[in-house]
């Protein structure tokens, strides 16, 4: 059994658990399986399975997946629309036992395409899911890169003109944390100035007394 899993960040507030949802996409474009986040951010999916039947039929071999997250609508919140990609190649010991090697996001360009992916994967470890090296769990398992993260920014409401500047922003594909930095920047310009106005205002009254 190989359990995959994601992590969420979101910045601008705190994360909620099951506030973002994901997916888990298989070669063919079948979603298998729908997951939330936890408080903690930590996205788990339910374990996928690989084995060998009665006719000596075994799954060895590679198995690709794409993990994404699902815009859900959330008011105020720019999505991350990242598509992490997941090799689990499926093996033999030669002592009757299945392995399996989880890579994610393998940094090889053609891991992305089975069509041309090379049957035996070169292993580029950058660095487990949970911690800092490769790491051997029970069933024979290995998992090499580093566990999927997506990150959403909150963006407290504005006027409708930032409001308007910021979707344009995002409409253009830059990623959430530029997105989040422009809007803080517009919503820092937009509360000097109001500020200014009002001291002004303030001013020419006593003035005019």
């Amino acid at each position: 059994m190989v359990e995959l899993a994601a992590r969420k960040n979101l910045t601008g507030r705190g994360l909620k658990a099951d506030e973002f949802e994901f997916e888990l996409v298989d070669d063919k474009g079948n979603v298998i399986d729908t997951e939330r986040n936890d408080k903690d951010g930590d996205i788990r999916f339910k374990p996928l399975t690989y084995g060998r039947d009665n006719n000596g039929i075994d799954d060895c071999g590679e198995h690709r997946y794409v993990i994404r997250e699902r815009n859900t609508g959330e008011k105020n919140v720019t999505y991350d629309r990242t598509e992490h990609h997941v090799t689990v190649t499926v093996g033999d010991d030669l002592q009757g036992n299945l392995t399996a090697k989880v890579e994610y996001d393998p940094t090889d360009d053609t891991a992305k395409d089975s069509s041309t992916m090379p049957a035996t994967p070169t292993d580029k470890t950058k660095g487990d899911a949970v911690g800092d090296g490769p790491s051997t769990t029970p069933g024979m398992v290995t998992t090499t890169g580093t566990r999927p993260e997506f990150t959403n920014s909150y963006i407290p409401p504005a006027t409708p003109a930032i409001v308007k500047t910021i979707r344009q922003l995002a409409k253009t594909g830059v990623s959430a944390p530029i997105v989040a930095l422009a809007a803080f920047t517009l919503l820092g310009v937009g509360l000097t100035v109001a500020y200014s106005v009002r001291r002004r205002h303030a001013v020419t009254s006593r003035h005019g007394r």
